[in-house]
């Protein structure tokens, strides 16, 4: 996703069964998350003709209280969801947007009517594309499920989101459409460091941008062959010399 993403927030809460910050505390990531240095990070990836993603910016949220059509939700009613959050804010698809649909407490999500892969038995969050370039991903109530062992610093179940919020993030900056970076095994440069996040310092942070503490995983250095939060230290030059593991 070259150039800045244009990040759009749906939460999805029939009941607003969230907790207190939560849809505040998200979209404070959004805006933080853009200039971070972990973005700076992906800036490697690049498109043939040398465009890379440079940032992101939250360009606007929706609160929808539409019920649910069933539990656990299924990859077409996000979709769906993706779909009229945009006939009713006006919000459109480009390889520069990003939608992520939130859903509430409990709520589960699985990709297909078999059930078999869910939040519940399988995944934290995923992304994928549908239609003419229209990005999104689905994320779970994350404190609902076993995903991560890890509170945050920010005592609220939002820190658990904002963990599986970076990484598909990141991974949809590098590979929007599930065709371009990934390793021999298929894995993105979130799945390769998927709950390393290094140091943790007291409060529960990792990272602080603009003097806010998060919690987010490291993500895949080709020029350093590691799991990091910032660019690695060698040059650009160095790394086109060497064997890159991400292709």
């Amino acid at each position: 996703m070259a150039g800045t993403s244009h990040i759009y927030a749906i939460f999805w809460e029939p009941s607003g069964n969230v907790s207190p910050r939560y849809n505040s505390l998200i979209t404070r990531y959004f805006r933080d998350v853009g200039s971070s240095p972990l973005y700076r990070l992906v800036r490697q990836y690049t498109q043939t003709d040398g465009g890379y993603p440079a940032g992101s910016a939250l360009a606007g949220s929706w609160v929808d209280r539409r019920p649910y059509p069933a539990n656990p939700l299924l990859d077409s009613a996000i979709q769906d969801e993706v779909t009229r959050a945009q006939q009713m804010n006006g919000w459109h698809s480009s390889m520069r947007t990003m939608f992520f649909v939130f859903t509430e407490r409990n709520e589960d999500i699985c990709t297909d009517s078999t059930h078999t892969q869910c939040a519940s038995n399988q995944y934290c969050a995923y992304h994928s594309a549908f239609g003419s370039n229209t990005i999104y991903a689905a994320v779970p109530y994350i404190a609902s499920f076993a995903c991560t062992p890890y509170a945050g610093p920010n005592g609220d179940d939002a820190d658990k989101t904002i963990t599986g919020i970076s990484h598909e993030q990141l991974e949809a900056a590098t590979d929007p459409l599930g065709n371009a970076w990934v390793d021999s095994d298929g894995d993105e440069v979130a799945d390769k460091c998927a709950q390393d996040f290094g140091q943790i310092d007291a409060q529960g942070a990792n990272v602080v941008w603009n003097g806010e503490p998060y919690l987010v995983q490291g993500e895949w250095d080709n020029h350093t062959g590691t799991c990091r939060l910032n660019p690695g230290v060698q040059s650009l030059e160095k790394h086109l010399v060497k064997t890159s593991e991400l292709r």
